[in-house]
């Protein structure tokens, strides 16, 4: 992950350009980015194992993650870059677990909600 600042642009930009994890063997690499990636590393696989996830359920959980940040980065273009400090995102990951362990799993569902939360709290949609 890398920050940069463009020219005549007061905001830093942060750009990831790689994600890897530790592979089985000393010394070994595994790229999450690509297909089966993510899954072939062993420390997602024991998170997936001690929360009781399948795979689709983790892609699922990280699409709605990303959701909600691409979200909260678009309400802070419109009111300021207060949507995107570590309260918001303590309040997204707080919100997220809350419906998910009420059973709540569609992203649809989810996103709506987060929308409904968050015209309530600081912005509106």
């Amino acid at each position: 992950m890398g920050s940069f600042r463009g020219r005549g642009e007061e905001r830093q930009i942060r750009r990831l350009s790689e994600a890897v994890a530790t592979g089985a063997k000393p010394g070994e690499f595994v790229d999450l980015s690509s297909p089966g990636g993510l899954t072939s590393s062993g420390a997602i696989r024991r998170i997936m194992s001690e929360i009781g996830i399948t795979e689709a359920e983790m892609i699922e959980e990280i699409s709605v993650r990303a959701a909600m940040r691409e979200f909260l980065s678009e309400m802070s273009k419109r009111h300021g870059e207060g949507f995107l400090g570590p309260e918001w995102i303590v309040m997204a990951n707080d919100f997220l677990a809350k419906h998910l362990s009420s059973g709540v799993t569609s992203y649809d569902e989810i996103m709506g909600a987060f929308r409904l939360r968050f015209s309530r709290f600081g912005g509106e949609e």
